[in-house]
């Protein structure tokens, strides 16, 4: 027997012998009910399932259900998810789309839109359903009901609706330095809202998902190989809970964030601030490191076991922009867009943006970045009345040839006419050398 001969013998043995094993395995599976669990089998893993989902998504989930659900019970129409066939639930959701408006029967806009149909998504595909066959965004059964929902969105935006403001405008600077003025560590409050600034602004967090589970071991100083000391977070020290609701990106780039001492400007040094701020917490029995403020400075700041409150977090931008007379209304969140979008200002990449914020597509930290629009509408309503008063001088910044090209207008009426021109340079120049004609 040549050695092909044998291979052969050798594989057509075990593909007998597995086939043959196969069989039998089959059989005995036959002989017991693979598909239905024992109800307190599959109740306990409902509830494993349930304990994964983040309590914001389990509301967000059962907001739109019950949305659609009160829409197809309004109509006389069926609410049984769990037995209607693809077909039948594509044409309810087309009519739910058509139908959908806000209290006040304005349209909802698109990202409003958009957002109710993941909530949905989210609802069939989770434990609340018996069945996970439906996926309401890329099965093509649904293919109409996509169709009704860009339709209603091209509805809106033809409606001529005016446009929202930005929910998360860019602190102005002007604004900044209100803030830096009003914290003065004067009292218990407003040491603590400094605190509480300081970490949303230089670690970009996320307010209610991370300020509340801090402990006072939670942040260490440290001091780096020059000499300069900084804050950080122990990320290892932060509770589940703030764990899970982060993002693997955030969480990871939380873990590499600092915030320096200003060694040249101690009153307006975040990690002076901190020192002085755990001074006031040595009375305070609990671990929380966001205790509930006292009414008075007369004794202990800050009360030994109650803890500051979500809410209270949650409204602390609301409550500064009133405090220190803000131009506008601002929320934590704009905290976040603002450090990108002072990173973004001074020239950072969206990949080095991205490490810091935590973004997992460097392209989108685009969205978080604005225009603080009071100083450059000055800005170009100066250059607006440099051009009434018949002056003008543009500063091209881009070079051309290594040389940079200086374009002069004097609108003057008479050439004769004495004129003041008033040049301010933005930028750096090393080893060159200007002259104006």
């Amino acid at each position: 027997m040549d050695a092909e001969m044998l291979d052969w013998v050798t594989k057509e043995g075990n593909e007998r012998e597995l086939y043959e094993l196969s069989d039998k395995f089959l059989n005995h599976l036959n002989s017991y009910d693979v598909e239905d669990l024992p109800e307190d089998i599959e109740n306990e893993l409902k509830t494993i399932e349930a304990a994964c989902i983040p309590k914001s998504t389990e509301e967000h989930m059962t907001k739109f259900s019950n949305k659609l659900k009160s829409f197809l019970s309004s109509k006389s129409l069926s609410t049984d998810f769990e037995n209607i066939p693809k077909r039948i639930l594509n044409n309810y959701l087309r009519y739910f789309y058509s139908e959908l408006r806000k209290m006040d029967g304005d349209f909802y806009s698109p990202a409003s839109l958009i957002c109710i149909r993941a909530g949905l998504f989210r609802y069939f595909t989770s434990h609340h359903m018996q069945r996970r066959d439906i996926n309401i965004i890329s099965d093509p059964e649904f293919l109409t009901s996509n169709q009704m929902l860009k339709a209603m969105v091209f509805k809106v935006k033809r409606s001529n609706q005016p446009k929202r403001e930005d929910p998360y405008p860019a602190v102005e600077l002007q604004d900044m330095k209100k803030l830096e003025e009003y914290f003065d560590r004067s009292d218990p409050v407003k040491l603590q809202e400094e605190v509480i600034f300081s970490l949303l602004f230089y670690f970009s967090l996320r307010g209610r998902e991370t300020i509340p589970y801090l402990t006072k071991d939670s942040l260490i100083i440290e001091e780096d190989s020059t000499g300069l000391r900084f804050i950080r977070i122990q990320c290892d020290m932060l509770a589940k809970n703030a764990k899970a609701s982060l993002k693997k990106e955030e969480y990871e780039s939380v873990k590499r964030q600092r915030i320096y001492e200003k060694k040249t400007d101690p009153m307006n040094c975040p990690l002076k601030a901190y020192e002085f701020y755990l001074q006031k917490l040595l009375s305070v029995q609990s671990d929380h490191l966001f205790p509930k403020p006292c009414s008075s400075t007369r004794g202990a700041w800050y009360a030994p076991k109650r803890k500051l409150g979500k809410n209270a977090i949650d409204s602390l931008m609301g409550n500064l922009s009133r405090k220190a007379h803000l131009s506008k209304r601002y929320t934590n969140h704009c905290l976040r867009v603002t450090a990108i979008t002072i990173l973004k200002e001074e020239g950072k990449t969206n990949e080095e943006i991205a490490s810091f914020s935590g973004h997992k597509n460097p392209q989108s930290v685009q969205r978080y970045c604005r225009k603080r629009r009071d100083e450059s509408l000055q800005e170009m309503s100066s250059v607006l009345q440099s051009g009434f008063n018949h002056t003008s001088l543009k500063l091209p910044k881009v070079a051309r040839g290594g040389e940079i090209v200086v374009e002069k207008n004097l609108l003057a009426a008479n050439e004769e006419t004495k004129t003041n021109i008033q040049i301010s340079f933005g930028g750096h120049f090393s080893n060159c050398s200007i002259s104006i004609n």
